[in-house]
């Protein structure tokens, strides 16, 4: 699991919608979608900053497995 699908899984655990969670973020809804979809290769870090603390959570929890993966 990436990035995106633990940010998707966190905000659904959360009770976020997509929307909140972008408008809160400071990101558009379109972006989300894409980085929850994993279909952009980069994320700035002000960016996953923003979407953890919205979260309640760190980094770390974001990128829990990644490396599993690579």
């Amino acid at each position: 699991m990436g990035v995106g699908k633990n940010i998707e899984k966190i905000r659904r655990e959360r009770g976020f919608t997509r929307k909140e969670l972008a408008e809160r973020s400071g990101i558009s809804d379109d972006y989300l979608q894409k980085i929850e979809a994993e279909t952009i290769n980069r994320v700035h870090l002000k960016t996953l900053v923003r979407i953890a603390s919205v979260l309640d959570t760190g980094i770390d929890e974001l990128k829990k497995n990644f490396d599993e993966i690579s």
